[in-house]
């Protein structure tokens, strides 16, 4: 998700839902962990400069998962929908953790011989490693 689709879905807020979205915002905790913006910083902000703050004070990753969850509580579902087809920010981090993890320690015996991992590439939900034999 990028800022402009975060800009689109506060653009499809009346006034009012704007501010009850501003308000949430300045709640601790709507992910848990995650500050709340202070008001001062959000008093007199348009839905632009909303979105920079969000961004700014969560990461893009962060300020996703926020906005769903201000979304819910403001009941607007409707525009939930547009968050559900984005690329998952968690599952590729997820695999790259994994990654990581793998090419510290992978290494498989066959036919006498070591491959170890020299590449690996994410692709779709699968991993996949281009191996060189030693023998």
């Amino acid at each position: 998700m990028t800022s402009e689709v975060l800009f689109n879905i506060l653009d499809d807020l009346d006034d009012d839902q704007l501010s009850k979205f501003q308000w949430f915002l300045q709640k601790p905790n709507n992910v848990q962990g995650l500050p709340a913006i202070t008001k001062s910083r959000l008093q007199t902000l348009d839905r632009c400069k909303t979105v920079d703050v969000i961004v700014e004070t969560y990461g893009l990753q962060r300020a996703v998962q926020v906005t769903r969850v201000v979304l819910e509580k403001i009941s607007r579902n409707d525009l939930l929908q547009r968050t559900e087809n984005l690329p998952p920010f968690r599952l590729s981090l997820l695999f790259l953790r994994l990654k990581v993890k793998l090419m510290d320690s992978w290494s498989v015996k066959k036919d006498g011989s070591s491959s170890s991992c020299l590449k690996w590439k994410l692709s779709s939900s699968r991993l996949f490693c281009t191996t060189q034999n030693s023998g």
